[in-house]
Order: structure tokens, then sequence, then C-alpha cells
């Protein structure tokens, strides 16, 4: 937990669940977004999800976000 608390703690990232996913709801197809923005709540240790996008450039830009802070989602 301190090596999380050292990368992260009061720093915006991004997760990355490694492609988009699609669903249904209500009987529509939607794209669930590849990327996620985390950002730190104010007074707490927390993060809340800020941004969904499949355009990771933009988030990166926005959100100055720099490539040590992206996190990717392990899958076998």
């Amino acid at each position: 937990m301190n090596q999380w608390n050292e990368m992260f703690e009061g720093k915006v990232f991004i997760s990355d669940l490694g492609e988009s996913k699609e669903t249904e709801k209500n009987g529509r197809k939607i794209t669930v977004a590849r990327y996620a923005v985390w950002s730190p709540v104010q007074g707490c240790s927390n993060h809340q999800v800020v941004e969904v996008s499949d355009d990771i450039d933009d988030l990166i830009t926005r959100y100055n976000v720099p490539p040590d802070r992206i996190c990717c989602l392990k899958s076998n």
C-alpha cells in the first residue's frame, strides 16, 4: 500500500481496461469507454472517477497525466 500511496496519493491517474467493451441497455448497444480518469477527493486520501473516454491522448493532455500514471488492467 505504501508504494500505491507514493505513486498516486494526491495525483490524477488514468486506468486502462485494455479494450472497449459493448453492453446493452434498454435494448440498445452501448460502448463502455476503455479509459477512466481518477482524481483525488479533496480532504481525504480517496480518488473518484471524473471522466471516461476512448481517447487516451485527449485525456493525457487535458489532465496532464504522465505515462507512469497510466494503470493497465492485467489480463490472462
